[in-house]
């Protein structure tokens, strides 16, 4: 397994976002490089998602749907 800083640096060309930003999704997803991108991907859309109750989704719920739709 690939250790975390060349992960970093793999997503970082993937996404073209900063170290920590990338270092930080790496964490919620337990290294996992296509779920980090799909969760900083998702972020940074100018879309407003909500909840079938009309809420607008929060950080848990884009964690929730990429954990159940990305591997």
């Amino acid at each position: 397994m690939e250790n975390l800083a060349g992960k970093v640096r793999e997503l970082r060309s993937k996404s073209g976002f900063g170290m920590l930003e990338c270092k930080k999704a790496l964490d919620l997803f337990s290294g996992n490089i296509n779920q980090s991108f799909e969760f900083m991907k998702m972020r940074s859309q100018a879309v407003c998602r909500r909840r079938s109750d009309g809420e607008v989704w929060n950080r848990q719920d884009y964690i929730d749907w990429i954990l159940a739709n990305v591997k």
